[in-house]
């Protein structure tokens, strides 16, 4: 009975307390942003299970030449890299230059990303300004402002800044990448504010990991025969 008087005595605070909750819920629903995930679920190029070297294991078996220790499963990446491949440095780059719709044009998705004002998510862009504010005293008042990331490319080494590496977290954060490695289907989804430039992206990263897979086999195929012509040449 006791407990029952203390909540009626405070019955206004409660309510107040209570409201105040709702309204903030409310707000936060109202200006929370609407995310949109692409997704896509499709099996690697030229995977194929057991065809290691086709025609080409059984003429360099009549020159007594075993192809099948030499390919085997080395002839493609396994699945499980798929991941790290996706959210490695040099893949990131590439999906930071690719054009983007926005406003009737293209433009980088580097660009895309960089811009404050695509988030109409108040949290959102607080968040962004948070994260560019906590770069620039690191820099500035933390004397990092000769720390950078290594980038390693074919085309040379690439020193990223703190924000440049700022950017390429958050582009790895929104690719979700899972493997049946059962099955061998590959689920692959992207989620942004617009649905259009989520669906630009999966396609694009899908794109470029079918490419990475068969730029690999290429590569593993033309090793295989070269070092299978220089055995057939020695046994003549």
């Amino acid at each position: 009975v006791e407990l029952v008087r203390k909540i009626w005595e405070s019955r206004k605070i409660i309510i107040s307390i209570g409201s105040a909750f709702v309204i903030l819920g409310i707000i936060f629903a109202l200006l929370s942003r609407n995310v949109y995930t692409a997704s896509t679920t499709f099996i690697p190029k030229g995977q194929v299970k057991g065809s290691s070297s086709g025609s080409l294991s059984g003429l360099a078996s009549l020159a007594g030449i075993d192809l099948g220790s030499m390919s085997g499963h080395n002839s493609e990446i396994p699945p499980s890299l798929y991941p790290m491949l996706v959210k490695s440095n040099p893949f990131i780059e590439r999906i930071l230059r690719v054009e983007v719709p926005k406003n009737g044009s293209l433009i980088q998705f580097e660009d895309y990303i960089n811009d404050p004002q695509e988030t109409t998510d108040i949290l959102g862009q607080l968040k962004t300004y948070i994260s560019k504010l906590k770069n620039f005293i690191r820099v500035n008042l933390s004397n990092e402002s000769d720390k950078s990331t290594i980038l390693k490319d074919n085309n040379g080494i690439k020193k990223l800044t703190l924000e440049e590496e700022r950017v390429y977290n958050s582009v790895k954060k929104l690719i979700v990448l899972n493997i049946d490695e059962n099955e061998g289907f590959i689920k692959l989804s992207v989620s942004l504010e617009d649905p259009e430039v989520a669906a630009t992206i999966t396609q694009n990263v899908q794109s470029l990991l079918q490419n990475e897979i068969i730029k690999f086999k290429i590569k593993n195929a033309q090793e295989v025969l070269t070092f299978t012509e220089g055995l057939y040449f020695e046994k003549r």
